[in-house]
């Protein structure tokens, strides 16, 4: 990859968020769909503790009468300070709405329509 390349591909990582519908293309540890990053980077010792490291959103839950309910499974038992972080991911996970009849997305962060532009990536590079 050459220098420009990988500017490109940093740029639109940073400031490409997924918004979750029905969760079916978006990875629950890989992809920036809730928070400021990525869940794997957010809480690491929580995403070597998971079973499902690359798992979509969709398939660490379930629905139930149109209620998103959450089934993260992990290797063993969590110690005490695991359990806070499974308590600050769960406090994050229940902020987010869930869609069941709606589609993901990506969202371009710098345009506040989401669309992506080449003007916008432009000035994020400057």
């Amino acid at each position: 990859m050459s220098i420009v390349q990988i500017d490109i591909h940093h740029v639109f990582t940073n400031h490409c968020k997924f918004m979750v519908g029905n969760d079916s293309l978006t990875s629950f540890w890989l992809d920036n769909w809730i928070g400021d990053y990525p869940l794997k980077t957010a809480f690491p010792r929580l995403y070597l503790l998971s079973l499902s490291k690359s798992t979509l959103v969709a398939d660490m839950g379930r629905w139930s009468n149109e209620i998103w309910l959450w089934s993260l499974q992990w290797r063993g038992p969590l110690f005490h300070f695991e359990q806070e972080q499974l308590l600050l991911l769960s406090s994050l996970l229940e902020s987010k709405p869930m869609f069941c009849h709606k589609m993901d997305k990506k969202i371009w962060t710098p345009n506040s329509d989401g669309l992506f532009s080449v003007k916008s990536c432009s000035k994020m590079m400057d």
